[in-house]
């Protein structure tokens, strides 16, 4: 009789936790929203409207969403995403803004009667270059009844395309730093300084990418470091690791040339620049291929795209990045993508290893 007991009471508990809990009950995933024409995270930038699309009909009074720009730490986080930015009132600053149909700012906003369609046109026109990010808060409801419990973010950017006919601007010729933050199909950081020329007419321009590593000299810091690790000065002195990432472009000063195999390389790049009429110049290079030997990497079809603006007396960059395939010695991992930030260096900086601007050629 016990034992027929204990046998009822094991079937029973399982049967009344999963009742308890509806732990049982099959996972309703919410919807889900993608930017159409969206490619390697790249839309044209001859559209003049963003189309949304969400995988069910959702419920357009429950819909709160956002285009901001693409602007992260080292870690990924968006400003009011960091450890501090709730103590310190960080907020984001929308492009254009979604809160419902009667709720709206930046744009028109025009929402299907099947609930899966949002049509917005900006009334002034997105930057090309630069990385920009769709975010859709929580609380989004389908019309089936699932709700979205965190706030998802799609980034994108406006591909850049040339036309010759605008010029560079003020953009000078000269030394540059890029760190390309890949994100996929792995997540990495390149290093690199560039000497480039610019035809100030047609804005096309031509130029040299060479590694940059962290400079190693012991003593630039007010402690000496270990002879395994490197001084960074900016944004304030301390012994790092060699490999560390940099967190923003203005860390230049904190990186020497190195274009020596097997970890340093040396990468002929061409492109275009193109002055806009409020002083920004967007900027891209051609599809070309990044090979370094160690690790033994290549990105092919690699294009650099951003638009830069005047910021004191340098000029600073945000965009994308992308390429058609990553190989990791004989590995194929697919296409890759990521972001970009750029600073112009001054040019009486001496930077050993890298050309002069004689020694480049006239694009």
């Amino acid at each position: 009789m016990n034992i027929v007991r204990i046998t009822a009471l094991a079937h029973l508990v399982p049967l009344a936790l999963c009742l308890a809990l509806t732990a049982c009950e099959p996972y309703e995933a919410p919807a889900t929203a993608t930017l159409a024409g969206l490619t390697d995270g790249l839309l044209d930038s001859r559209e003049s409207t963003l189309t949304v699309r969400f995988d069910r009909p959702v419920r357009w009074e429950t819909l709160r969403l956002e285009v901001v720009p693409f602007q992260v730490d080292e870690k990924g986080n968006l400003p009011d995403e960091t450890p501090t930015a709730e103590e310190e009132g960080t907020t984001l600053t929308p492009l254009l803004s979604f809160d419902g149909p009667t709720d709206t700012r930046g744009a028109s906003f025009s929402p299907s009667e099947d609930g899966t369609t949002l049509t917005i046109a900006p009334r002034s026109k997105l930057p090309v270059g630069p990385k920009l990010a769709l975010l859709v808060y929580a609380g989004l409801t389908s019309q089936d009844g699932t709700v979205l419990t965190y706030r998802r973010r799609l980034p994108f950017a406006f591909k850049f395309e040339c036309t010759g006919t605008r010029g560079s601007g003020e953009l000078p010729s000269g030394p540059y730093f890029f760190l390309l933050n890949v994100e996929k199909p792995t997540a990495t950081q390149v290093k690199l300084f560039g000497r480039i020329r610019f035809d100030e007419t047609t804005g096309r321009f031509s130029g040299i990418f060479t590694n940059a590593a962290r400079n190693r000299d012991p003593n630039r810091c007010p402690t000496p470091c270990a002879s395994t690790e490197a001084c960074q000065l900016v944004p304030s002195p301390s012994c790092v690791a060699p490999s560390l990432r940099a967190g923003s472009a203005d860390e230049w000063s904190d990186f020497l040339p190195n274009a020596t195999p097997p970890t340093g390389f040396q990468l002929n790049i061409q492109g275009c620049a193109e002055a806009n009429d409020d002083g920004t110049v967007n900027f891209a290079t051609v599809p070309t291929e990044l090979a370094v030997e160690q690790p033994p990497v290549r990105v092919q079809a690699l294009v650099v795209s951003s638009a830069f603006k005047k910021e004191g007396g340098l000029w600073k960059a945000s965009g994308g990045i992308t390429g058609d395939n990553v190989i990791f010695g004989n590995t194929s991992l697919g296409a890759g993508q990521g972001t970009v930030l750029a600073s112009s260096i001054p040019a009486s900086i001496d930077l050993p290893g890298l050309p002069a601007l004689e020694g480049i050629p006239k694009p």
